[in-house]
């Protein structure tokens, strides 16, 4: 029996990431990603870096700066491509303009007790421009 096809449900997950960076709505980050989901990325001075929990560290990071609207009021997201496989998918988002930068992002994500939640995000950023 083929995996039942839940795109929606996970580009669900996907785009409530992303509004929430536009809309400011930090206090979604925790129940978007899995507790012991893990973020990599590039610092600024190329080193490799990697978290854990980012949903709370996302969190924490956008209640201790302006709103989005303020900052980045030309941000936008798109989701590029969504794969799944079971209880497992991939995701590919483009972010534009946020706090001067244009983002390349992956998300891994699974289905833990019936919702769907990120459990690995790696992320690149570019100058805008």
């Amino acid at each position: 029996m083929p995996d039942a096809d839940e795109s929606a449900e996970i580009r669900s997950v996907i785009q409530a990431y992303i509004d929430s960076i536009k809309h400011n709505t930090p206090d979604r980050m925790p129940e978007i990603f899995h507790p012991a989901a893990s973020m990599s990325r590039h610092g600024g001075d190329g080193r490799f870096l990697v978290t854990t929990n980012p949903g709370a560290d996302i969190q924490r990071y956008m209640k201790s700066v302006p709103p989005t609207l303020e900052t980045s009021p030309n941000f936008d997201g798109e989701i590029v491509e969504v794969n799944q496989v079971g209880n497992m998918a991939s995701g590919w988002i483009r972010e534009h303009n946020l706090e001067g930068l244009n983002f390349n992002t992956f998300f891994h994500l699974h289905k833990v007790d019936g919702t769907w939640v990120i459990t690995a995000k790696a992320t690149r950023g570019a100058p805008a421009g």
